[in-house]
């Protein structure tokens, strides 16, 4: 149902959330949290193309408890990343930011974090997206705050992609991003 729902979601939105609807019921009887937080994010993501955004928010809602039952910190990482992706496609960047940072797993969660700063960049939110860029603290924060930079010089803010550069702890990486 969930893929269908997904084919229908753009050029039929009114069916799509009617079948949405049907899916959501059988992904409530999915025992296993992993598959059940997988196909709720899908689901959402559909309808979000639908353009039926409350429904699709009280969705993400349930995948987000879904994923916080995961008993591997590793497929909970995955599953609230994917959680935080859906929260970012909605335009939630608060509530996207802030579980990317409840993500367990320090590598999954700079990822995650740095996917939400460039997204940030893309929304014209930049001062959000260099603060969300500095707060990571994971060994990748370099990598993630060299992306942002980045984003930042590609939209033109040059400040915020100093201040951005000026904070990678790396003078080697820091350095080209400076020229």
């Amino acid at each position: 149902l969930a893929s269908v729902v997904s084919m229908l979601a753009e050029e039929r939105p009114e069916q799509a959330a009617a079948m949405a609807t049907e899916a959501h019921a059988v992904a409530r009887l999915i025992t296993d949290a992993q598959q059940q937080a997988a196909v709720l994010v899908g689901i959402a993501g559909s309808l979000l193309r639908a353009r039926h955004h409350d429904q699709a928010m009280a969705i993400v809602g349930e995948a987000e408890t879904a994923a916080w039952s995961i008993t591997s910190l590793e497929a909970r990482s995955a599953a609230l990343a994917d959680v935080a992706g859906a929260l970012e496609k909605a335009g939630r960047y608060e509530q996207a930011a802030a579980v990317a940072r409840s993500i367990p797993d320090p590598q999954r969660q700079a990822a995650a974090l740095a996917y939400m700063a460039v997204a940030l960049v893309k929304a014209g939110q930049y001062e959000h997206a260099a603060a969300v860029a500095c707060s990571i603290t994971d060994p990748e924060q370099t990598n993630a705050m060299t992306e942002v930079t980045q984003a930042l010089l590609k939209a033109r803010q040059y400040e915020h992609a100093a201040a951005v550069a000026l904070s990678i702890p790396d003078p080697q990486r820091r350095a080209p991003l400076l020229r």
